[in-house]
């Protein structure tokens, strides 16, 4: 019996050899060069070991070339650092504005944007819950000065985790009694929401919060990074400061020549005037690199980039990281120089490459949002205030690793403690 067995055993592993063969290295003579996979697991265990996993895959770029090819799970990844219109985003059977695919995505889009303009959800309304969001900041630092605090945790201090949910945690009631009346409606989205949104306003009550879960928030993040880039770049900060001293008189001679009331604010409409405050924002969002890994694409069907041919159902892995810090485009790019964005006359100019939100039509739906927010913030709060390191001869760092993890957010074994200066009267 025994040993009638033995051949279809060997059968069975010479089957199994040969599937494995052909899905792991025969499928590979036509995709893109990339690290050999092993059998069954791919590439996850080179991805795992690695400590700051995003730079892994930067790794590979330099070795590899700008379209290479991993394995995770049986699965064949291109990684790309751009995107085109052949590619579409793939997360399974999970829909959304930003989870689905095809038709139903350009429906979803359509809906968003319109629920917006429909509730009264414009610029305007926007802007002035933002700026309630960062004078509730700076008041409350005002006041700790006031009572003789003489440092401040950059985490509680970026209490901005009510910025966005102010706007956008009222939503989803005017997209249900607007989506409910769809043909693809469905309630439990909506039911999901509420005890979301429950959750976080159940949590907010802990006056930790913030310290706790404020980091989650991508706008918080980056102004977390921005403090820290500007406490530990003097020069750069005190030209942010004379800039916005000099725009700031400007609207007061403005205001008194035309009899108008004049309030010691900065708003989107004063945006073309502060270049180098806009310097400083897009400099910030390239340097902290919050999302290094954009999210997973599928080619919608076969493709030829760079030279390769890419068949239909492959995943891609945009890699946003390896042209935010590209040598070519961004010289010296561990570093923080918001003169990068200005031309020879001292004017603001964009970069095209900067791509912090990712670029195409599933670029990120809240850019403006956080662009604005970015603006404000940098704008009204160095206005007020100048940012000291407690202990100038062992200021923080910001290298890779220490204040960062793969997700970009600013952490620290210690809180990160700021002194502040104020410029109140």
């Amino acid at each position: 019996m025994s040993l009638f067995l033995l051949p279809v055993y060997y059968l069975i592993l010479i089957i199994i050899i040969l599937i494995i063969f052909y899905n792991f290295y025969w499928k590979r003579r036509n995709l893109p060069d990339g690290p050999i996979p092993l059998p069954i697991i791919g590439n996850v265990i080179e991805i795992s070991k690695a400590d700051r996993r995003y730079k892994c895959f930067e790794d590979w770029t330099k070795k590899y070339g700008p379209v290479y090819t991993i394995w995770v799970d049986g699965d064949s990844y291109v990684d790309r650092d751009f995107l085109t219109k052949h590619f579409t985003i793939y997360f399974g059977s999970v829909d959304g504005v930003n989870r689905s695919n095809g038709e139903q995505w350009k429906q979803l889009r359509k809906f968003f944007f319109k629920a917006m303009r429909d509730y009264g959800i414009d610029k305007d309304t926007v802007e002035k819950h933002v700026l309630d969001a960062i004078f509730r900041v700076i008041d409350k630092t005002k006041k700790e000065k006031q009572e003789g605090k003489k440092e401040h945790s950059i985490d509680r201090q970026v209490d901005l985790m009510t910025d966005i949910e102010q706007v956008i945690r009222h939503i989803p009631i005017y997209v249900k009694q607007f989506y409910n009346k769809g043909k693809w409606a469905t309630k439990k989205i909506f039911e999901y929401l509420k005890i979301e949104i429950d959750k976080r306003i159940e949590k907010r009550k802990n006056p930790n919060y913030v310290a706790e879960e404020g980091m989650d928030e991508t706008t918080s993040n980056t102004i977390n990074f921005m403090i820290l880039y500007l406490m530990l770049d003097q020069n750069s900060q005190n030209k942010l400061q004379k800039e916005l001293d000099q725009v700031m008189e400007e609207k007061r001679k403005l205001a008194k020549e035309s009899g108008e009331e004049f309030n010691e604010v900065f708003y989107q409409s004063d945006r073309p005037k502060l270049n180098y405050t806009n310097a400083v924002t897009n400099e910030t969002q390239r340097l902290s690199n919050l999302l290094p890994l954009n999210l997973t694409r599928k080619v919608n069907k076969d493709v030829k980039i760079g030279g390769h041919n890419i068949k239909s159902g492959t995943l891609l892995i945009p890699q946003i990281s390896t042209v935010l810090f590209n040598e070519k485009i961004f010289p010296e790019p561990e570093k923080f120089i918001p003169e990068r964005f200005l031309d020879e006359n001292g004017q603001f100019k964009r970069i095209e490459k900067n791509i912090p939100f990712s670029v195409g039509k599933r670029s990120c739906a809240g850019e403006a949002l956080a662009r604005m927010e970015l603006f404000l913030f940098s704008a009204n709060f160095f206005y007020k205030f100048h940012v000291y390191p407690p202990n100038p001869l062992n200021p923080p760092k910001h290298e890779k690793g220490k204040h960062l993890q793969v997700s970009g957010k600013l952490v620290s074994k210690e809180l990160l403690k700021i002194i502040l200066k104020n410029f109140f009267n």
